[in-house]
């Protein structure tokens, strides 16, 4: 599902491109590295005002059958030349400004960013966000207050209280393939 700048799709869009193409054409069409919401987009907390960040401890949870085809949102971290030329910093947040747009109240308008690395590798780097980025548990340093954190496939990311698995682009089609056989 894409809407407007806001780019999240379901796992169950990526099946035939995961099939059909070679790892190579898969990461340039959809991207190298993704971030995934297990759960339908209305268990993010949508934002009534966008200039505003609400500060939330308890998180909302409805389950109901799962199914990995829908219940599983994708950001892609992928952007194009005409987007932006500096293909190698992601910025995360609630406003369509940002690559990565959650649309989530506990998230900051510009709330994250990420660095894509000539080796492939991610780093992740908190804006100083009124709700703070976790890593596994742990705080992703505000920018000018630490370095930033280094993220690898399986990492359990939180902006806000929107939770998110980072997986990059080979782990991301294992998924896939294991999930939508």
């Amino acid at each position: 599902m894409v809407v407007g700048k806001e780019r999240h799709i379901q796992l169950g869009d990526y099946s035939e491109g995961s099939r059909g193409l070679d790892p190579a054409t898969f990461a340039e069409r959809y991207g190298e590295a993704f971030f995934l919401h297990h759960g339908p987009l209305g268990e993010l907390k949508l934002a009534v005002d966008q200039r505003r960040t609400i500060s939330l401890e308890a998180p909302v949870s409805a389950r109901r059958t799962f199914n990995p085809q829908a219940d599983y949102l994708v950001f892609p971290i992928h952007k194009t030349v005409a987007e932006n030329p500096d293909r190698n910093v992601f910025w995360i947040g609630r406003v369509r400004s940002n690559e990565i747009v959650i649309p989530d109240e506990s998230v900051s308008a510009v709330h994250a960013y990420l660095v894509r690395s000539a080796g492939g590798e991610f780093h992740l780097q908190d804006m100083s966000s009124q709700n703070g980025t976790r890593v596994n548990g742990l705080p992703v340093a505000p920018q000018g207050r630490g370095d930033p954190t280094k993220l690898e496939s399986g990492d359990r990311v939180h902006f806000g209280r929107a939770e998110f698995t980072f997986l990059k682009m080979h782990e991301f089609r294992n998924l896939i393939a294991s999930l939508l056989v």
